[in-house]
């Protein structure tokens, strides 16, 4: 070797790092993940370091028995304080690699030397029963119905047992020690593995029956045949396999009532009520297992129908079909499972509509289709206008996903329909293979109702069609997540971003009512019902007045007497617990999306079009609402700061009087609550209603004369004047969709709708506000005249109509804040 080769390796050397012992690194490591601290971790390393490097049996058990303080470990129960243990045991007994002369290497693991760790078990049924569970077919689906009491806590427990039964109050009462409460949980459990087993007996004993009965197992069908008639996914149980399964649950049985009367025998020192515990804990598990007791009576139903099947085949190849009569009939089996699946489907699809609901798969959409989520978070943005491109985003989004069900609907119906198709050609070849004989002959007509009698048997047993998985895989172990279908989600232009808890409640809309608020109310009960009961009589005594029904007699009393007995009900009669913990859910949410609100300042609304909530900044609607006004001119503001309400009402009232007197007005439309009232009226107000269907959520103005002075001449001019104008714009007005569409077939009835007809459009912007008042006036005087007779409009002058009019519009002031 060159001095320049020796140069280079040195270097070579010397460049190299030492990174310590990466093996205790990896050791510390993993006992830090363990929650193990300081101190802990430094006495284990310790013994560690002190191990030789290849330890004998006895090695090990002295690392195992070495005394750790237990105090020192961060919040670890004893069998995570074992699995520390047993770790520290793997990695000190590390396997090492042997090479051996010939070049092969082999492994020689130490842990193979020592008897395997067993790691303390947690109390379950096996202390009381011996005999090993068999592992038979009736115990896959059934685990995740069957009751276990020792696993719950104390107080799911004796909940339970409160619930459960009436009269166990006494019972829980006496359950005020632990070892009571110990006692009375394995009794439940013991009675409860009874019970189990002795469904399952039950089980197995008609599952015998029954296969005995129809011959099951002396049909020699071979693997290939079971495929082509599409039996291939009834798997029963072989002759040997259920006497073997039943001789074992015997054997259960018999050890389970030998356990259950030996603890009936244990002495319990203190006082309960034995004889009472007997009598109300097997109520209470018998209750308990009615999800138990359904799984197993579906799993006959299911069985009985599976033989069903196998002798519905059996039947038809019996009376000797053709190649090609067999090849018809396999494929309308076919075709018919094939369209009860396809409306299977559609049911679904349907109700997850209904619902709004989706699979988890389609969650795949909110973050695959576009990079809009990173964009927005780009600097140039402003925090709203970030929020408003990810609710439209969002809006997009549920808008396809709904779309997509649609589509899946529609397709899902046009394969059940092609499967009719399928069938009702197949039934044809087989018909036409007769020729042309007339009546047909017996054995084909025998032969299609053999075809017929499967295809019927499986559409009137749907309920108890095979699901995929297999033949007791009737019901799924595991919970389905879902997404919503959120069209009618809130539409956000405000940061911050809500929560999906707060969209998912916001979604349910403006017409969505919180039920039984009224319970978390501070006022007194009493004031609740009367509150509400006046509320309600009112409303029937106006609805009863219009109809020209008596509000005050003996049947109007009597019913307004049980409306206050039923409010007297509801509010007194405590709430059942899942409607309470649901009503307790809204009101926190109702509390949450207040504080939000005021917190940032937010404007919730709803919105022009669609109806949905509308949520964006204060400022914002502020700023739009002065952009709006400066964009129209047809606000002007009054500077004098003096309030404008009263001179309206003295204007108003000196305006009605002399017309009242005179009677100038047709009392018949003119109402006594028309008439101003000075200790109700107050000052109109204006508010907006966003259009976030429009470019930049333009605002539309609304002006509130709910409690106006105008607001009974408004409603009195209306009333008379409405009927007039539908009169004379009935031909050009279209009242709904229904009109709308026939007018548009009278309108084709006389050859005038051609290809070159064209249908157009147009918008006014800012109708309301950018007509001018002597316009309005001008219009309705020449509008009036024209409709008059004699000069009068229902018996009035037109120059009474305008006086109101002119007032209306005159006082058309309001405040704004």
């Amino acid at each position: 070797m060159s001095d320049n080769d020796e140069q280079q390796e040195e270097s070579r050397k010397k460049k190299k790092k030492s990174r310590g012992n990466r093996k205790l690194q990896r050791f510390k490591a993993k006992l830090k993940k363990q929650g193990l601290n300081t101190e802990t971790i430094t006495l284990m390393i310790n013994t560690y370091n002190d191990q030789p490097y290849q330890p004998d049996v006895e090695n090990i058990e002295d690392l195992i028995n070495q005394d750790i303080n237990v105090q020192d470990l961060v919040q670890l129960n004893q069998q995570e304080v074992q699995d520390v243990l047993e770790d520290a045991v793997t990695m000190v007994t590390k396997r090492k690699r042997e090479v051996r002369p010939t070049g092969v290497t082999t492994s020689v693991s130490q842990i193979s030397m020592v008897q395997p760790l067993e790691k303390r078990l947690r109390s379950t049924t096996a202390r009381f029963l011996d005999v090993v569970q068999p592992k038979d077919k009736s115990d896959k689906s059934t685990s995740a119905v069957k009751p276990n009491y020792l696993k719950t806590s104390d107080h799911i427990f004796k909940k339970m047992l409160s619930t459960a039964l009436e009269g166990t109050e006494d019972i829980i009462r006496l359950l005020d020690t632990p070892e009571k409460l110990k006692y009375t949980r394995e009794y439940a459990q013991l009675v409860n593995d009874l019970f189990y087993l002795r469904l399952k007996q039950d089980f197995w004993k008609d599952y015998y029956k029954i296969l005995v009965a129809t011959g099951v197992w002396s049909m020699k069908l071979s693997k290939q045949f079971i495929k082509e008639n599409k039996l291939d996914q009834i798997q029963f149980v072989t002759q040997k396999n259920v006497e073997k399964y039943r001789q074992t649950t015997m054997e259960q049985l018999k050890q389970a009532e030998i356990n259950l009367n030996q603890h009936k025998q244990i002495k319990f020192g203190q006082s309960i009520d034995l004889q009472k515990l007997s009598t109300i804990i097997p109520a209470f598990v018998r209750k308990g297992q009615h999800k138990l007791s359904a799984d197993f009576e579906y799993k006959k139903l299911l069985l009985q129908f599976d033989t069903n099947d196998y002798h519905l085949v059996q039947t038809f190849y019996d009376l000797k079909p053709s190649e090609d009569q067999i090849i018809s009939a396999k494929r309308i089996w076919q075709a018919t499972m094939d369209k009860q699946q396809a409306e299977q489907n559609v049911a679904i699809l349907k109700k997850r509509l209904y619902i709004k609901r989706l699979p988890a798969s389609y969650n795949v959409l909110d973050h695959s289709i576009d990079n809009i989520e990173k964009m927005v978070q780009n600097l140039a943005l402003h925090q709203d206008e970030s929020a408003t491109i990810l609710s439209r985003r969002q809006k997009m989004i549920g808008q396809f996903k709904y779309d997509l069900i649609l589509l899946e609907i529609s397709t899902n119906e046009q394969i059940a329909r092609n499967h009719t198709n399928i069938i009702g050609c197949e039934k044809k070849k087989i018909i036409e293979s007769a020729g042309v004989q007339v009546p047909l002959p017996k054995p084909l007509v025998t032969l299609l109702d053999a075809i017929s009698s499967r295809v019927f048997f499986r559409g009137s047993s749907g309920g108890y069609r095979r699901k995929a998985g297999g033949w007791n895989n009737h019901r799924s172990n595991t919970l389905k997540k879902f997404s919503h279908i959120r069209l009618s989600s809130p539409i956000i232009e405000v940061a911050p971003y809500p929560s999906l808890n707060f969209i998912e409640y916001l979604a349910n809309g403006p017409p969505f009512i919180p039920i039984c608020q009224s319970h978390f109310s501070n006022s007194s009960v009493d004031i609740r019902i009367t509150k509400q009961y006046d509320t309600l009589v009112n409303s029937f005594k106006n609805s009863f007045h219009d109809n020209c029904v008596s509000g005050s007699d003996q049947r109007a009393n009597d019913f307004f007497a049980s409306i206050k007995d039923l409010l007297l009900i509801s509010h007194t009669t405590p709430l059942p617990s899942k409607l309470l913990a649901r009503a307790q859910y809204e009101q926190q949410m109702i509390k949450t999306i207040r504080y939000t609100r005021n917190k940032h300042n937010i404007i919730i609304q709803r919105s022009d079009k669609s109806k949905v909530f509308h949520l964006a900044s204060a400022n914002s609607y502020h700023d739009k609402s002065l952009m709006y006004m400066e964009k129209t001119h047809a606000y002007q503001e009054i500077e004098s700061g003096i309030n404008p309400i009263k001179d309206h009402f003295d204007r108003i009232v000196a305006l009605l009087k002399p017309l009242l007197n005179n009677k100038a007005i047709n009392l018949n439309i003119w109402k006594q609550y028309m008439y101003p009232n000075i200790q109700k009226i107050e000052l109109p107000h204006l508010y907006f209603i966003p259009k976030p269907h429009k470019v930049g959520t333009p605002l539309r103005p609304i002006i509130s004369m709910i409690r106006s002075p105008a607001i009974g001449v408004s409603h009195f001019l209306d009333q008379c004047l409405r009927p007039i104008f539908d009169q004379a714009t009935r031909k050009t007005t279209f009242i709904n969709d229904i009109h709308f569409v026939r007018r548009l077939e009278f309108y084709c009835s006389l050859g005038l709708l051609t290809p070159t007809t064209n249908f157009i459009t147009y918008d006014v912007t800012d109708l309301y506000t950018m007509i001018p008042r002597h316009g309005a006036l001008i219009a309705l005087e020449e509008f009036l005249n024209k409709r008059a007779r004699n000069g009068r409009i229902n018996g009035m002058t037109i120059s009474t109509l305008m006086k109101l009019a002119e007032t209306v519009l005159d006082t058309n002031l309001f405040s704004y804040r």
